[in-house]
């Protein structure tokens, strides 16, 4: 069973995360823009993520930043 890495809470929930700003990579912050969806702290508002999620994670960040600096 996953815990959370901030508060090491087991309540954890799959769902959407468009909207959301996060830190990613050498990025303070970056709002995902499009669709994903990751297990989520209902405690403390945490992204947990799985093995294996980080290509689709970088994907999603890569195509929000993309997305934004075209209508910037």
């Amino acid at each position: 069973m996953a815990r959370c890495g901030e508060c090491g809470s087991k309540n954890l929930k799959r769902q959407a995360v468009a909207g959301m700003t996060t830190p990613w990579k050498d990025y303070p912050l970056v709002t995902i823009t499009v669709p994903l969806e990751l297990l989520k702290c209902q405690e403390c508002g945490g992204i947990v993520s799985k093995m294996g999620e980080g290509e689709a994670i970088d994907d999603a960040v890569q195509r929000s930043i993309s997305a934004q600096l075209r209508r910037f």
